[in-house]
């Protein structure tokens, strides 16, 4: 849901601006909990006394006390051009000089080593700001601004010196140039302080009582549009996307980020990045590499585990003229929702795959282990007839060293409770691992016979492996004709799901796209030719916290199921209305994952619906999950519907709309019925 087109071009007009900010820079100090100095002199401030950091003009600035505080920068030197470049606030106003920043050094025999200072006056000066400069080490130039700096306002100062000038800025506009006879810098080894200046070498009073932030210092004069960008609250920097992204087919080393704009190295770290294997661990990565002005690599070791990765980055990520990262891109940086959120899936390792046999005739089953062989899943097939291979079921799943991340139970006879040690065991190796996914289907022979095995059998097949391999693994139950059922059923009871249903008669079955289980890896058409009965299987919430979503179905009637699964369709939840006279505010909860979302459709009628086919949306809505409906006719009934488009188009088609009566104080409340329905 990324402006990425909008950017791309944005990025033509406005890189060299924010590029140029970094260019001749040789000391950047964001004050943003760190001393970092993000210039490329890489000079980190060295801090005394009991300075702290405080809420700055730009995310965090220091506070000195004005007892015994000061920051050093190190000895750089400027010849024939300076800029200095900070905000600035008095705690209150001062009755004597304060000294902010300086690289001047006096003996006690009046003996200078003066290369430039700037202060605050005191009282009996207008609280002015002085500036001065020196050629010799001795001798000033100097400027002295007009305007009073009143205490507990911020104000951003700019001073200048270029040969035979002095120039100072006051909140983006010139507000004194004077001519100087210096023609360039006096040279030291002094370093430049902040809060105090130095007698013998040695920090002396007065100390500054101030709060700082963003201080820059450039070997160069800035321009007046550069100036305004430093003063001006400007929109943040945004991340437009990242790689790898989808579904990687090999192990995973790094992550590139990709900013709209140039970002300032220094201050983008390791720390910035958080990154989530699927079991949701954190990954270890390393400090990231530089790719280009806008591109940077996070790396770490590979990783090679199946399924699902989540990254977040920010929002302590600067731009050149030091703004926050503005993920969200609205009137303010830095702010907690201004954080990237993405996701890549690994399918790089082969899962381990239990084939349990149960129909006593071998022929679909051995289709389906044919298949599967044809991927990449490692497979062990059990024809399970007689006590040995019940057995050999309980011994794989409870005492091998290999470790099943897939059973799969395929059941077509009337074995009634002959193998219940081998459904116990297959019940209980499903249970004892969290997050592990079901997949029900009812009609698993019609998929299989009747010349589908090379087409709707194999990809159906494929699909189901690759998407347990992807979400965690899990188990996959399997049947076809009513006499069918009982042992199928006794695992449904083990693992506290409802039992397969009755028999129900279609020749086509309908499927959800918008279910990942329907669409990965192979594009399945809407329609699933079915030339035999299929039986129902368990849907929607079920008595042990899992839900069932109904993703095959009759066309005529999505109450008969043929196909579920715990992976969940992309679908929003908690869709609420509240109404206000002629308006109706919604609001409801993101579909997930997040990152596959394009936007959310908003359906509207004075008429009951369950479909959105042939309906055009009322409104789309990206980056959001809020929408006001205005100007609606007083005292009339609306149905609401709220879908989720995937990156693909892929939208689900049946609903359970909320209903809203305008000029009535009920609110409208899916309560939860998106994740409820029976679908």
């Amino acid at each position: 849901m990324k402006r990425i087109l909008f950017f791309i071009l944005s990025l033509l007009v406005i890189t060299n601006v924010h590029a140029s900010l970094y260019d001749g820079c040789k000391g950047y100090y964001s004050f943003n909990n760190t001393w970092i100095d993000a210039s490329p002199s890489d000079q980190t401030a060295e801090s005394s006394g009991n300075l702290s950091f405080v809420e700055g003009q730009k995310g965090q600035g220091v506070y000195l006390d004005g007892i015994d505080d000061y920051i050093s920068l190190g000895g750089s030197n400027y010849v024939d051009r300076l800029t200095i470049s900070f905000w600035i606030k008095l705690p209150e106003q001062p009755d004597f000089w304060q000294p902010v920043i300086s690289k001047f050094d006096e003996t006690d025999d009046s003996q200078l080593k003066h290369t430039f200072y700037l202060k605050v006056l005191g009282a009996a000066n207008g609280n002015r700001l002085y500036f001065a400069v020196s050629e010799d080490g001795q001798q000033s130039g100097d400027i002295i601004s007009d305007t009073m700096i009143e205490n507990n306002q911020w104000y951003h100062v700019v001073a200048m010196f270029q040969t035979g000038l002095l120039t100072l800025y006051l909140d983006g506009e010139k507000v004194k140039e004077k001519q100087t006879p210096i023609q360039k810098l006096f040279t030291s080894a002094v370093p430049v302080m902040i809060g105090s200046m130095l007698t013998n070498g040695e920090v002396s009073s007065p100390y500054a009582h101030v709060i700082l932030d963003e201080l820059r210092l450039y070997n160069r004069c800035l321009s007046k549009t550069e100036i305004q960008d430093l003063f001006e609250n400007q929109s943040g920097p945004e991340i437009l996307y990242h790689t790898p992204k989808g579904i990687v087919n090999k192990a995973v080393s790094y992550v590139d980020i990709h900013f709209n704009v140039p970002i300032i190295p220094t201050l983008l770290t390791s720390d910035d990045f958080l990154l989530l294997d699927p079991d949701q661990y954190t990954i270890p990565v390393n400090m990231p590499e530089k790719l280009s002005e806008t591109t940077y690599r996070f790396s770490f070791e590979p990783q090679e585990k199946n399924g699902s990765y989540f990254l977040q980055l920010g929002p302590d990520i600067y731009d050149a003229a030091g703004n926050l990262l503005n993920q969200n891109q609205d009137q303010m940086n830095g702010a907690v929702e201004d954080v990237y959120i993405g996701a890549f899936k690994v399918n790089a390792q082969p899962d381990n795959v239990l084939l349990v046999n149960m129909s006593g005739s071998t022929i679909n089953a051995d289709n389906i282990r044919d298949i599967l062989q044809q991927v990449d899943a490692e497979i062990t097939h059990i024809n399970l007839n007689n006590a040995d291979q019940e057995n050999l079921v309980i011994k794989r799943l409870t005492q091998s060293s290999t470790e099943y991340q897939q059973v799969w139970v395929y059941d077509t006879s009337n074995q009634d409770g002959k193998y219940l040690n081998a459904i116990e065991a297959i019940s209980t190796w499903f249970l004892a691992k969290q997050g592990r996914q079901i997949i029900c289907d009812a009609r698993i022979r019609a998929s299989l016979w009747y010349g589908n095995l090379e087409t709707i059998g194999k990809e159906l097949i494929q699909n189901y492996y690759d998407n347990l391999k992807l979400n965690a693994g899990g188990l996959v139950l399997a049947t076809d004709q009513p006499e069918d059922l009982p042992d199928i059923n006794a695992i449904c009871k083990k693992i506290d799901i409802s039992d397969f249903g009755a028999m129900t008669t279609y020749d086509s079955v309908e499927i959800d796209p918008a279910c990942s289980l329907m669409s990965y890896p192979n594009p399945l058409n809407a329609y699933l030719d079915s030339t035999d009965q299929a039986s129902m299987v368990p849907t929607g919430q079920q008595s042990n916290g899992l839900h069932l979503y109904c993703v095959a179905w009759d066309p005529d009637d999505c109450g008969n199921c043929n196909i579920s699964t715990t992976i969940p369709p992309l679908m929003p939840s908690n869709l609420k209305a509240q109404v206000d006279s002629n308006s109706i505010h919604l609001s409801w909860s993101p579909a997930q994952p997040e990152t596959d979302i394009s936007c959310y459709n908003i359906y509207l009628s004075q008429e009951q619906f369950t479909s959105i086919s042939g309906q055009e949306p009322y409104q789309s809505v990206t980056d959001d999950t809020h929408l006001t409906i205005s100007s609606l006719t007083s005292g009339k009934t609306y149905y609401i519907a709220a879908t989720a488009v995937d990156q693909n188009d892929n939208e689900r088609r049946y609903v359970m709309p909320i209903s809203a009566t305008t000029d009535s104080p009920i609110q409208g409340d899916s309560s939860g019925c998106f994740l409820k329905m029976l679908w």
